[in-house]
Formats: C-alpha cells, structure tokens, sequence
C-alpha cells in the first residue's frame, strides 16, 4: 500500500463460503441471524460460531479422548500462530475466517475463546456434570463466551461479560434440553446427575423420555427460565447495536415456552413437530423484527 500500512489479512471467498455453509447446515437458527447482522461483523459472528461447530463435533470424530485432546490442541496451536502472525497459516477454512476476524478486530480478546477450547475439552468423555450449577456453567462457558466475543466486536463495553454469562446460560441449558431425544438416540444424556438421583430416575427413563423423568427436565427448564428472564431484562438496557449479540436468548425464549405448553417433555410429540414447521417461521419473524428495532 502507498502509506506503508500493512496489507489486511483477508480470508478467502473459498473459506468465507465453506464457514457459511457449515454454519447453514449445522446452526441453521445461528444463520439466519447471521444474514441480519451488520456487515462489519456478520463475517466474525460466522466465524466464531462455526468454530464452536467444529469443536462440539470432534467428540464425534475421534475414537478415544486422546485423540480429542489432541485435535483440541491442535486448534490451540492454530489460535496461538493467528494471534502472534500478522500473515498466519491457518490449518482449515473456518480458522482462515477466523484470522481474518481477529486481525480486523485487534481491540477485542479473542484469546476469550481459550475458554471455550477448554469446555469443549470437558465434553470429550461421556457427559457428567453432577449438579444444575456444573450445567450452567457448562453454558456460560460456551454460549456465553460466543455471545461475549459477538457483543465486544459489536462494540459492548467490557463488563457486558455478565450479562452475556447469563445469557449464555439460558441459551446453553435450554439447547441442552432441545437435544435430549437426539442423545438419548445416542444413549446419552447430560441431564445432572444429583438431580437424576434425588427423582430415583433410572438410566433407561432418561434417555426413553417416560413420564418419571419428566421431573429432572422440569427443573433444567426452570433453572433456564431463571436465567432468561434476568438476561433479557438485563440486556434490553444496552445499546441497540449490542442487543444483537443477544439474539440467541430469542431462540431460546421461544423453545422455553413451547417446552413448557407440552409439559416440560422434550420427548412430547407435538413439541417436535413444532420444532419442524412452526418453529422456523416464528423465528424468522422474531429476528425480523428485532432487526427492524435496531
């Protein structure tokens, strides 16, 4: 360039369409609202969330937690490079977008998202958190450090950290609890186990989403609605352009209320055949009008 400046780092349209695309295929509800945030930061909201797909998909990709541990480090390694090189060579499409994020924000701590490499490293092993806190916190750490990072490229003060915390939480426990019929076909389930024990739930009730089990989900959506209802207060107080970053808290408000008209069931028929078609139309017009507040 004429005045000497550096060359911006910048992804390429490769990379830029294949992020986009895994973040179309794999968060679909994250995408939509993708498509309605400001062009300055819709390429790094893209980026951090399909980082976040990569990294929730690796305990499916591997065999062993080893092999986990060692894929997660890889991407500690990559994130390390892109902070310290202005001209990185990032090792997969979505950490191509990804550099260019970071080096297009240089006044946002993206090394924030140490934080959720080191949550996604708890997830490797079959899920047992013992209580609704360890839960939340599982929440916090993941949704809530995205919605952080969001929020601060969006230009959020530094102490929205909170606010995003218990957003995060909300949007974590209420995904959690929308997931539980897919890992329940996996045998799965992250429902706490001290919770699981006080209700005499057995293993096989969980993931079979019966009658009896409907007492742990009841109190997971609860904790959830707690926290919605203090992030959506506490978040409507910001600036209109950081509102955005809070955006999830839409997509988790809607699922809370149909949970609960099906009576805290995740299993409830109605509720996933809701999910299925009435469910993207409503918030499709919830971004919307958000988008037109704004």
């Amino acid at each position: 360039m004429r005045d000497g400046s550096p060359v911006p780092y910048i992804a390429t349209p490769e990379n830029l369409a294949y992020t986009l695309n895994l973040l179309r295929t794999n968060d679909n509800e994250n995408y939509l609202a993708n498509l309605l945030q400001p062009r300055t930061v819709s390429r790094v909201h893209a980026a951090i969330r399909a980082l976040n797909i990569e990294l929730a998909n690796i305990r499916f990709s591997v065999s062993n937690e080893d092999l986990g541990r060692l894929r997660l480090q890889f991407f500690r390694a990559q994130f390390a490079d892109i902070l310290s090189d202005p001209n990185p060579t990032p090792g997969s499409p979505v950490l191509d977008v990804l550099a260019e994020s970071i080096h297009s924000f240089p006044q946002v701590n993206f090394r924030l998202l140490h934080t959720l490499i080191d949550a996604r490293e708890t997830d490797l092993g079959y899920p047992y958190h013992s209580t609704i806190r360890d839960l939340q916190t599982f929440g916090e750490r993941t949704q809530g450090t995205l919605i952080h990072l969001h929020a601060l490229c969006l230009g959020a003060e530094p102490n929205v950290v909170s606010i995003a915390r218990l957003a995060g939480a909300a949007v974590g426990l209420s995904i959690l609890l929308r997931g539980a019929p897919s890992h329940a076909a996996s045998r799965l389930s992250y429902m706490p186990r001290k919770l699981v024990q006080k209700h005499a739930i057995t293993q096989s009730q969980l993931i079979s989403g019966e009658g009896d089990a409907v007492p742990v989900y009841r109190a997971v959506a609860n904790r959830a609605r707690r926290c919605l209802q203090v992030a959506q207060a506490r978040s409507s107080l910001l600036r209109q352009p950081v509102k955005k970053a809070f955006w999830p808290l839409i997509m988790a408000d809607i699922y809370l209320r149909r949970l609960k008209k099906a009576g805290d069931n995740p299993f409830d028929e109605n509720l996933a055949k809701g999910l299925r078609t009435t469910y993207p139309l409503a918030l499709q017009m919830r971004l919307l009008f958000s988008r037109l507040r704004s």
